[in-house]
């Protein structure tokens, strides 16, 4: 079933509350047929509520790689965490896992870094992905993912 996220993007999701739930962020290509089916059967399959969500929501950009590679510049990784945070308590599960496909992967990789004010968890992941000479401050993620 088709369903808007409170941020007005679109996702995909089947199932009913149950103890655990599924995100799944999809590759380039988007929400589509094949991501569907994959959360009716995972849902199915799995018992438990399976949720994708759109990540150009907005954009009609059809099926042609090169626009939606060119989209992927101006993609706001905050703003995709954000739909996925949605898309999580969309489930109403208490437990949720998240799982990524290709450009989705690069985000439940980085979602999984994350703690719950958007910085690095540890020390460790702080040196990866930032600058030495770049300090967090309240708006932690988005100095740290626009980054050169």
């Amino acid at each position: 079933m088709r369903i808007t996220l409170p941020s007005g993007t679109e996702a995909e999701i089947a199932g009913d509350p149950s103890a655990m739930g599924l995100v799944i962020t999809p590759d380039i290509f988007g929400l589509r047929p094949l991501f569907d089916d994959m959360v009716a059967r995972l849902s199915s399959e799995w018992s438990m509520t399976v949720i994708a969500v759109e990540p150009f929501p907005g954009l009609e950009l059809g099926p042609d790689v090169e626009p939606r590679m060119a989209a992927m510049s101006n993609l706001d990784d905050a703003i995709h965490l954000r739909d996925l945070k949605e898309a999580a308590d969309a489930t109403g599960c208490d437990r949720v896992g998240l799982l990524g496909f290709c450009m989705g992967g690069m985000y439940a990789m980085l979602a999984g870094w994350l703690d719950e004010h958007g910085f690095p968890r540890d020390e460790a992941q702080r040196h990866y992905l930032l600058d030495d000479d770049v300090e967090l401050n309240s708006q932690g993620i988005e100095i740290w993912l626009d980054r050169k």
